[in-house]
């Protein structure tokens, strides 16, 4: 062991262990909320092409992560955390003590991101192991922390077991038998639907509700134990966000909506709302009726205005542009970006999360009105449904809004969707649209 203050250089790294390629090396100090540890970054980049997929499936150690971004394609893949953290820290300070310098793209520069889920209960952890892929260029990533002293003969043995083995050949596991679908179970079902959302319009008119979000499931039960990575599936112009808590237990979100981008100060999020499916033949038709539809844009004027008055609360506004189509492989929404110059005492995820979480879009309008009518009357749990998902940083952080999701629990898979009602909706319409977004 060698304590951090007598530590003199980072090169030699390049020489006391037998790998042939450049280590880049990062030192920080991490101070997060009461808890504070100096962490290091190691990084090289890869000659061959690793399918991240199938890496995480060969890895033995868990939790699994794998993140794809919507709009730069950037994916990690992740395993085995060394710090975990049950709650959104108010506070994450990094303060860089010695690191190589390198040109590297945006995607694959050296940063402290937790990876995690804000819902109940809230887990964001520090991986150990990374590889990201970015166009044509992978990187791997060992990750260490430690409280007071540089554990080198630790980190040394570390890099000595990746550089053997946690890159093997990616040979996917033999496919098991034919695992046949047994039995499709709803909750609620379409009768309890119905009468649910009776209820709900009647009490809408009452109580001036404009509008709620609300949701269902979908349970389909298998023969035998469903293996995770059967049910990773690409789509395009969507966040895709895996964690496999243990083998047979996973949460996977393939989700079209961003909560938030934030890059320092600026912040970028959106509004979405309204769903059309997608057909080669009658793309451009639907668009025209998302934007013409009467209850379309009322929805979504109702997320817009709900969204701009909790940013103009967080800072300046710069951009607001005109509502577009979001299409993703299956489905398309009415869409508006909106950009935010944050003021510096709103810089901390914990509280752009507590502020813009959640949105009408998921909830309703007005709140807290909608919120206490969802808690009356929506007739399943969410869980995962609708929180956010992502990562955080102490200068940066992207999350999305997990409004495609699955729970794979052993030999079951529970698919969660839901659909925005107002006074003028009609159940089996919001039934159909529900059922429309169950596509895994």
């Amino acid at each position: 062991m060698r304590s951090i203050n007598g530590y003199g250089g980072y090169s030699f790294f390049f020489f006391i262990f037998d790998i042939h390629m450049t280590i880049h090396f990062s030192l920080m100090h991490v101070a997060i909320d009461q808890v504070r540890f100096y962490y290091v970054r190691l990084e090289w980049f890869l000659s061959q092409t690793i399918p991240l997929s199938l890496w995480l499936q060969v890895q033995t150690l868990y939790p699994k992560i794998s993140w794809i971004d919507r709009d730069s394609n950037w994916h990690m893949a992740a395993c085995h955390q060394i710090w975990l953290c049950h709650h959104l820290p108010t506070s994450i300070q990094v303060t860089p003590i010695r690191q190589t310098t390198r040109q590297t793209p945006n995607g694959l520069r050296s940063r402290f991101r937790l990876f995690g889920i804000a819902s109940t209960p809230t887990s964001f952890f520090l991986p150990q192991y990374e590889i990201h892929h970015l166009t044509n260029q992978y990187m791997f990533a060992l990750n260490c922390i430690f409280p007071t002293c540089f554990p080198l003969e630790g980190i040394k043995q570390l890099i000595k077991n990746m550089s053997r083995s946690c890159i093997p050949n990616c040979i996917p596991k033999a496919h098991a038998q034919v695992n046949l679908l047994w039995n499709i179970q709803y909750s609620p079902t379409l009768s309890g639907w119905n009468q649910c959302l009776h209820q709900l319009i009647t009490q809408m008119h009452g109580r001036q509700i404009d509008k709620l979000v609300i949701a269902r499931k979908k349970i389909l039960h298998f023969q035998h134990i469903v293996d995770v990575f059967d049910w990773l599936t690409y789509k395009p112009n969507c966040f895709h966000f895996v964690l496999i808590f243990k083998p047979n237990l996973a949460l996977i979100c393939l989700s079209p909506e961003r909560l938030y981008l934030r890059n320092h100060s600026m912040l970028m999020t959106e509004a979405m709302a309204a769903t059309r499916p997608r057909h080669a033949l009658q793309d451009a038709r639907w668009a025209v009726h998302l934007h013409s539809h009467k209850k379309d844009m009322m929805e979504q004027n109702w997320v817009k205005l709900d969204l701009k008055t909790k940013l103009m609360c967080l800072g300046k506004m710069l951009s607001c542009r005109q509502d577009a189509i979001f299409q993703t492989s299956y489905l398309q929404h009415l869409y508006m970006p909106f950009q935010v110059e944050l003021d510096g005492h709103h810089l901390m995820d914990h509280h752009l999360i507590h502020v813009i979480h959640p949105t009408a879009a998921i909830c309703g309008s007005p709140m807290p009105q909608a919120y206490l009518m969802l808690q009356k009357y929506e007739r399943v749990a969410r869980g995962a449904y609708a929180c956010p998902m992502g990562w955080i940083g102490s200068h940066d952080a992207h999350l999305c809004v997990s409004i495609r999701c699955a729970v794979i629990d052993s030999n079951k898979v529970m698919i969660y969707a839901g659909c925005g009602v107002i006074a003028a909706s009609l159940p089996q319409s919001e039934w159909n649209e529900t059922e429309n977004k169950f596509v895994y």
